[in-house]
């Protein structure tokens, strides 16, 4: 599986469009994953997505969805088979720390993969590569325009999760001080009693307060926090996963393992591996 690198192609987007024409039937890549991502518009023929062994199938009008870091790869059904391939990032989290931390949690429960028939898709994706082969004046904002469309439809058609229901920011101010202090001590053995000290507060109403605010739980902050750290010392350092694991204040090599793989879709020593390998 590779660890695919999405360079886009449509200037100051974040997007990437491509034109497939006259496909064989057979499988045309083989598994990887990717940030992005991917929507699949059937030009003409059949196409299937495999992911985790379900395959799904689109035909002539329909369209692929495909989750970001989802493990996949896709197939041509039929000869002279042709689509548009659109890679998109959603990061909702911005350059916010915790927010990214938060947002990186609740996209969990995003659809991995689906078949779709939407027009209104269809129709953004068919003017994403109408404007960029024009190149007419003002391209580039319809160009994202039309990328919003796209995440605004699979917003309603439940694929991924609306990121105006996420993370409040106004809500968050009431716990920042202890998001604060969890990202400056997360490398300790922190507990959710040692914030609540911290905080002056009862660990019940502490704990209502905490999930109101982010969406998600004190322990689910924390080991995305511990995760999100972790993958940046095995791309940037020679220490070993279980130093790294330790390093970020994970007790155990075997939970930091099964805690990795649950938000980056694959475990530390392939991320690694992925990582490396595509530089």
């Amino acid at each position: 599986m590779t660890n695919e690198n999405v360079n886009p192609n449509i200037p100051e987007s974040g997007v990437r469009l491509t034109w497939n024409t006259d496909i064989k039937k057979g499988r045309l890549c083989e598994l990887h994953y990717h940030d992005e991502i991917e929507i699949l518009l059937v030009k003409s023929g059949i196409m299937s997505l495999t992911v985790d062994g379900k395959e799904h199938v689109a035909r002539t009008g329909e369209i692929l969805f495909v989750g970001s870091r989802v493990p996949h790869f896709t197939s041509s059904l039929s000869d002279g088979m042709s689509y548009m391939l659109i890679q998109v990032r959603t990061d909702f989290g911005g350059q916010d720390e915790a927010l990214a931390v938060i947002s990186s949690v609740k996209t969990e429960n995003s659809i991995d993969a689906a078949s779709i028939c939407d027009s209104g898709m269809a129709e953004a994706v068919e003017e994403i590569a109408d404007e960029y082969m024009k190149k007419e004046p003002g391209f580039e904002i319809l160009i994202k325009s039309a990328s919003l469309k796209i995440i605004g439809r699979l917003i309603r058609l439940n694929m991924i999760d609306d990121p105006h229901h996420g993370p409040d920011r106004a809500a968050i101010i009431k716990i920042m001080p202890a998001l604060s202090y969890i990202n400056e001590n997360y490398p300790q053995p922190l507990t959710l009693d040692d914030v609540c000290r911290y905080m002056g507060l009862n660990c019940a109403y502490f704990c209502r307060l905490f999930r109101t605010s982010t969406g998600i739980t004190f322990t689910e902050y924390l080991n995305a926090l511990r995760v999100r750290k972790s993958a940046q010392m095995l791309s940037g350092s020679s220490k070993s996963v279980t130093e790294i694991s330790m390093d970020v204040g994970f007790s155990t090599v075997a939970y930091y393992n099964r805690v990795f793989k649950k938000y980056m879709r694959c475990t530390p020593t392939v991320y690694r591996f992925l990582k490396y390998k595509n530089m």
